[in-house]
């Protein structure tokens, strides 16, 4: 049976000061990705207004939403867990956003954050590190071959690199991003996300919700029952905005 693994995307806090994903009155917003100075990303024309210098800075440009992608280095502690991925799972992203009026508002003057789910994929295809992508159906190679971590038609050969290709039929950005609730003891979050151990998340004590959201992990196993509920009111809870959108569909 599926799991699902939580997996924090984006320019973060860390990265304010340069670049920060702006979420609009509407509902709408755009993904930006985090500056990374070793990488050869340029941010895309929607992005460059919420990145204080567009043309010097560059970019990891991951997920690649165009193509249903995402890629990670899992000899990163971090991105460790990524490495028990199985084809079927789903990666469950979530970012922070900047609240703002709209896209002519200034995104720096906001001092008004959340974090939210933004998009999801279903793991069709899994790529290692100096794998070809010829084995691959051929549409298939057309998708992936722009992904960060790919080298040509290989992956790139760093220890450990993982590239997951999603399946159209169930992969999406979100149109309207998902709040967590993060300080909300009602919030998404706190309902449906538990500590290793099975513990309850907590906002200004151990285990506080940050440590226990930093490092990709499955965190909801869709064979055990509890698990499945839980997953059941993320999945409604992402319909509720984005009725197109089933985490679950044709999931037995």
């Amino acid at each position: 049976m599926a799991k699902i693994y939580l997996v924090n995307v984006g320019a973060n806090v860390s990265h304010a000061r340069q670049a920060r994903s702006p979420r609009f009155r509407d509902g709408t917003f755009v993904y930006v990705s985090f500056p990374d100075e070793v990488c050869r990303g340029r941010y895309a024309r929607a992005a460059r207004r919420f990145v204080r210098d567009p043309d010097r800075i560059r970019t990891h440009i991951d997920p690649d939403w165009d193509h249903l992608t995402y890629g990670d280095a899992c000899a990163n502690p971090r991105a460790r867990a990524l490495l028990s991925v199985e084809p079927g799972d789903i990666l469950l992203f979530w970012a922070l956003l900047w609240q703002v009026m709209d896209e002519k508002a200034d995104v720096w003057a906001s001092a008004e954050k959340g974090w939210y789910l933004i998009g999801a994929l279903r793991v069709e295809f899994i790529l290692k590190s100096g794998e070809l992508i010829t084995q691959l159906p051929t549409s298939v190679q057309r998708r992936v071959v722009d992904n960060e971590h790919m080298r040509g038609r290989r992956v790139e050969s760093r220890t450990l690199v993982r590239v997951f290709i999603g399946n159209p039929k169930y992969s999406a950005r979100f149109s309207l991003p998902v709040d967590l609730g993060i300080y909300r003891n009602d919030g998404l979050l706190r309902k449906t996300v538990r500590t290793a151990d099975g513990q309850k998340v907590e906002w200004d004590r151990s285990p506080r919700w940050n440590s226990v959201t930093r490092t990709c992990r499955a965190v909801l196993d869709l064979s055990a029952a509890t698990e499945l509920r839980r997953a059941e009111i993320i999945n409604r809870s992402v319909q509720v905005l984005n009725p197109k959108c089933d985490l679950l569909l044709g999931i037995d």
